[in-house]
This record gives structure tokens, C-alpha cells and sequence, in this order.
């Protein structure tokens, strides 16, 4: 999952408030999943989220309450108020197949939710 338009965060308030901004963002999503399930950062604003155990049907469930909640969530910096959403990318994990193609699935995934108009889950393969 990527954060629609973070690089304006960082180019407007800087690292530092993006860094703040981040933070939020990760207590945010980790407020929304169980305790087994794994936030972890891929670098920049790219996350990812392991739900282990998971359906398709209830991991498509999980990814759109994140992308609501973090749409719907006001982010204040100081005085500065802006506007998170969020573009995911779902793949299904099989347990066997080697991580980095799955990544590689999930990032492209998550590019056509970019191109698609941002703030949305694209289900890879779909």
C-alpha cells in the first residue's frame, strides 16, 4: 500500500512533519488490525500488511476499512491540517511462492489503484 500524494506532505511541511506524519499513519492502521496481523514498511511511503489466515474475500474487507479509515481521518501537523488516502495493492499469499514476486504482484497491483484515481484496493489478477 502506498500513501496517495505523501511527497506533497514532505515538499510543503518537510521530512520531519513527514516523518510525524507516517507515525499517525502506522498507529492509525495498526488501531484497524488484530494483533497477529504484521504492519511492516517497505520504504517511503509503501507499507504492507500480513493477515495471517485471512480469506480473499476477508482480506479485501480488511484493506477497505484501511483505506476508509485512513481517508477519513483528519491529519494535523502543528497548524497544518491535510488529506491521507491510501492506494492498496492485494495478492494472496500461498505460503510456498518466494517473497519478492508476491511484492512484485502487490506493487503492480497497487499502481493500477494509482492510475485507477488513488484512494482504492485492486485485488492482483483482477
Amino acid at each position: 500500500m502506498d500513501l496517495d500524494h505523501f511527497k506533497e506532505i514532505n515538499d510543503t511541511l518537510g521530512h520531519k512533519a513527514g516523518d510525524e506524519a507516517l507515525i499517525a499513519f502506522a498507529r492509525l492502521l495498526e488501531g484497524q488490525l488484530r494483533t497477529e496481523d504484521i504492519i511492516f514498511r517497505l520504504g517511503g511511503d509503501e507499507f504492507g500488511v500480513l493477515l495471517e489466515g485471512q480469506e480473499m474475500a476477508e482480506a479485501l474487507a480488511v484493506a477497505q476499512r484501511l483505506r476508509v479509515a485512513v481517508d477519513s481521518a483528519p491529519f494535523t501537523l502543528g497548524e497544518q491540517s491535510f488529506h491521507l488516502s491510501l492506494s492498496i495493492g492485494l495478492v494472496r499469499i500461498d505460503g510456498e511462492t518466494d517473497p519478492e514476486p508476491l511484492i512484485s504482484k502487490a506493487d503492480t497491483a497497487m499502481y493500477k489503484a494509482k492510475e485507477l484515481g488513488r484512494n482504492r484496493v485492486v485485488v492482483e489478477g483482477v
